[in-house]
């Protein structure tokens, strides 16, 4: 839809501000699962005489100050020189301020929902991130209709984390009020347990960011600006088949948590392989679709000559798959915290990017593809193997 009312150039700097959103996510540093884990075992163990809520508004208040200085420090260091080679200096520094903005609310807020999921009340954030990403269609198609450009779609994109922000207020009020206490006073022991194990979920986000985002950078750096709509039009595509699958993941998260507190092992040992199954069922199925229609989707999406091709696509779904069977399996593991898999997740991130780039400049975008490939299989083997080893001696114990 962007290239029907803007150039190629400009579209491709939007996509290209976008792809730092997984990294600037890195601000709310692992605490989304900690919280939704925390809150579980509170809820079993009565949250009502245990004070949280204090707790987590202190987290995520460093969080947002993490989030204001990546964001500085990715425009001071990286963006204000590609908007200057680019010559759209003043309307790039505007857009990426308002994202700045939207990227703040967004995980600020995204709290609320981590508790939400914690109690239970599971599939809210991910309804809330469907409505707001209609906004976010929807106003993109009014705005460029109406003849505005750059700045107007980060409008937008704020627009609908304010949206996002006053869901999640509503529905945590409505929705566990009763049984939640709402006090401001802080339990250093409980925030220094949650900050620990945040730093570990932390390591792991900075290694899928690394894997997986830094490909554009890649791309960018190999083929310029005007590809990255196209490679970005794929990518999405992966991106909604593994959120997809990762839905399912989410879903189970915090029984998981509430199974491992209340010690009912066979309960967590059934989850584990529900999630499996069910996750790479849905990976399957959604991903050989989107790839059996992707080269008539995309031209009417992007237009004529944007689709890049199945020898870029397949080893994509592939890619896509490895990691949705590895989080899948390492789910279970993570939530009742048994390991958190930091070692393998480092020396995929470490051997990806040099792999992706040597292949990148002999085999083009696919050869990027196949760096990552090869980089995963070894740790994503060690954590499968580890997973059902545990759990299988864990229960027969």
């Amino acid at each position: 839809m962007l290239l029907n009312f803007l150039s190629k150039n400009i579209v491709g700097l939007w996509i290209f501000f976008l792809s730092f959103s997984a990294f600037v996510a890195l601000g709310q540093a692992g605490l989304g699962p900690v919280i939704t884990k925390t809150a579980a075992s509170l809820k079993v163990n009565n949250s009502n005489q245990i004070n949280f809520w204090g707790n987590v508004n202190f987290v995520y208040a460093i969080s947002a100050a993490l989030v204001i200085l990546i964001c500085s420090l990715i425009y001071f260091f990286y963006i204000k020189v590609v908007l200057i080679q680019e010559n759209y200096l003043i309307a790039g520094t505007q857009c990426w301020a308002l994202l700045s903005i939207s990227f703040l609310i967004k995980i600020f807020f995204s709290k609320n929902f981590h508790i939400l999921n914690g109690y239970g009340e599971v599939g809210l954030d991910k309804l809330t991130l469907i409505v707001s990403s209609l906004i976010n269609l929807i106003g993109f198609f009014l705005v460029l209709k109406l003849g505005f450009g750059l700045v107007a779609l980060g409008l937008v994109h704020l627009f609908s984390s304010i949206i996002f922000a006053i869901s999640s207020i509503t529905l945590l009020q409505k929705l566990v009020k009763s049984s939640f206490c709402f006090l401001n006073r802080l339990d250093y022991v409980l925030i220094k347990k949650i900050g620990l194990e945040s730093i570990k979920i932390l390591i792991l986000n900075l290694c899928s960011f690394i894997i997986l985002q830094s490909n554009f950078f890649i791309i960018e750096r190999l083929f310029g600006l005007e590809i990255l709509p196209y490679y970005s039009g794929l990518f999405k595509l992966i991106t909604l088949v593994m959120a997809i699958s990762a839905t399912i993941s989410s879903l189970y998260f915090p029984f998981i948590s509430q199974a491992e507190n209340e010690k009912d092992f066979d309960l967590v040992k059934k989850l584990f392989y529900r999630n499996i199954i069910f996750a790479n069922l849905l990976g399957v199925i959604f991903g050989l679709t989107i790839f059996s229609l992707a080269p008539l989707l995309i031209p009417i999406w992007l237009g004529e000559g944007s689709y890049l091709g199945p020898e870029v696509f397949a080893p994509m779904i592939l890619l896509g798959l490895i990691y949705i069977n590895t989080t899948a399996t390492a789910n279970t593991i993570i939530a009742i915290g048994a390991n958190y898999f930091v070692k393998p997740s480092l020396v995929n991130a470490s051997i990806s990017i040099p792999i992706a780039l040597i292949l990148g400049k002999y085999f083009g975008i696919a050869g990027v593809i196949y760096g990552n490939i090869f980089a995963a299989i070894i740790p994503s083997t060690y954590i499968i193997i580890w997973s059902h080893s545990f759990m299988k001696k864990r229960i027969n114990v």
